[in-house]
């Protein structure tokens, strides 16, 4: 439509949000792999070793999940722009990036000691993974910035509040972790995703953070309508 002004609203808006949902749910992601993993698959054939080795994968997936987000929002943001060519030529950069990484990370997670699955060398594919589209992102809201003029500081300021509450939710997390000791993965994963969750929002109010009080809301009116 023309007006640049209500573009940035909307993109800063639409960034904040995934950003306060997704920059804690990887965190927790990563914290709670090994009970999420063992709730989930750990039955059968599937043996403790197994859930070593993936929770281990998936606790690097996790710390990648803001940029995945954030990717997502500003690749669209410069298709609404018009420019395709962008993206795509910046993603084709990140894969060369991460195949490099995953190179050397394979050989920085996965030695000297090949027959630890629990931290084997596919950890390397998933921690080049998660930082190569952390660039990405990175690289994409640069340059959209500099093109639109585009004020993000109201969205950096909502991300490092969101990482300081984060930090404060892995804390409980890591806390209730170490009092859990051997107690039931489901167990332990409900408790931990409820501490963490509660935390979390609790920081985030704290803090200021507009999301913490919107989101709630949001929900229950969708719930209400439905």
């Amino acid at each position: 439509q023309g007006n640049p002004e209500a573009f940035g609203r909307t993109l800063s808006g639409a960034l904040s949000g995934v950003l306060f949902l997704s920059i804690p749910a990887g965190f927790g992601i990563a914290m709670l792999s090994k009970p999420i993993v063992t709730v989930l698959f750990e039955r059968g054939e599937w043996t403790a070793t197994d859930t070593a080795g993936t929770a281990w994968a998936l606790s690097l997936f996790g710390i990648g999940l803001a940029g995945h987000a954030a990717l997502e929002i500003l690749a669209r943001a410069f298709y609404a722009l018009h420019d395709t060519w962008t993206p795509v030529k910046i993603g084709g950069m990140t894969m060369i990036l991460n195949i490099v990484m995953s190179l050397i990370f394979i050989r920085l997670l996965g030695y000297p000691d090949e027959t630890d699955f629990a931290h084997g060398a596919f950890g390397g594919l998933a921690l080049s993974m998660s930082l190569a589209t952390a660039i990405e992102s990175t690289v994409l809201w640069v340059i959209l910035r500099r093109r639109m003029a585009w004020d993000d500081r109201p969205v950096r300021l909502k991300a490092l509040q969101t990482l300081i509450a984060s930090l404060v939710m892995v804390v409980v997390v890591a806390g209730w972790k170490t009092l859990a000791g051997e107690l039931p993965a489901l167990l332990m994963l409900v408790i931990g995703v409820i501490f963490g969750g509660a935390s979390f929002w609790m920081a985030a109010l704290a803090l200021g953070i507009d999301e913490a009080r919107l989101v709630p809301q949001v929900i229950i009116a969708r719930m209400r309508r439905s």
